[in-house]
């Protein structure tokens, strides 16, 4: 068969770029991989043939192994394995809340019906949007454990900039859904925002945020990778983002 490599001038961003692919796929089934993932196993490509075979889905994803470099990335590492382990035990109960654009194939089909929402342009939370859209349009899904290795290569202070930059587009998203109730239920770092919002503590919290935040942000940098505190720092992130500015709940 003939391979076709692409290359597109410049960077046209994460959503944009996936749908792109629809344009030039002939067949029914498209594989998305990140760049920095590595097939380490002969029948990858099979495994997914089986499933194609053996289940009628629309969507099957695989999974992931993370790789650590040095220890300047290892918030980055540590995080990565704590969300691998976390997709593994929810997989099942919480099939698109678990859903991880990296590694998964999607039949052409559902692809041109729930597209990725090209307005987010920068880095973070469209795959959870996308699997959100496939819930709320009853796309099926399924997961199965065909990994690939990916290398945590951002260090300390890029992969704190990657979080503001998610948070930021989570804070939009839910904006944009119009506070939409089973989409917060979705998240849990939403679903526990608005339970603290509902006891009317977000602007203590606010004021905490601005006095902790950059404390923690530097902490974190510096190689204190502790995950409690990471998920704490994403919290006060979301607390300055105004997310609840225009909310309706």
């Amino acid at each position: 068969q003939k391979c076709n490599y692409i290359l597109l001038d410049k960077n046209i961003g994460r959503a944009k770029i996936r749908n792109k692919f629809l344009g030039y796929c002939k067949y029914n089934w498209l594989l998305f991989l990140d760049n920095d993932a590595a097939i380490f196993t002969d029948n990858f490509i099979e495994k997914y043939i089986t499933e194609i075979n053996k289940n009628n889905c629309d969507v099957i994803c695989g999974s992931t192994s993370f790789i650590a470099q040095s220890r300047t990335n290892y918030l980055s590492y540590k995080y990565c394995k704590f969300i691998e382990i976390k997709m593994l035990n929810s997989r099942k109960n919480k099939p698109y809340g678990s859903f991880m654009t990296n590694n998964f194939i999607i039949k052409k089909e559902a692809l041109l019906q729930i597209k990725f929402d090209e307005n987010i342009t920068t880095y973070g939370h469209e795959d959870t949007l996308f699997g959100f859209r496939l819930k709320e349009n009853k796309v099926s899904i399924l997961h199965i454990n065909n990994a690939v290795n990916c290398v945590a290569n951002d260090d300390n202070k890029a992969f704190i900039e990657k979080t503001k930059q998610a948070i930021k587009n989570l804070a939009h998203i839910t904006q944009d859904l119009d506070y939409d109730k089973e989409f917060i239920d979705d998240v849990k770092l939403l679903k526990t925002y608005y339970k603290i919002y509902k006891l009317n503590l977000i602007p203590l919290l606010k004021f905490l945020a601005l006095i902790v935040a950059y404390p923690t942000e530097v902490l974190l940098i510096k190689g204190f990778n502790n995950l409690r505190l990471y998920n704490f720092y994403k919290f006060m992130l979301l607390c300055l983002s105004n997310v609840e500015k225009k909310m309706k709940l």
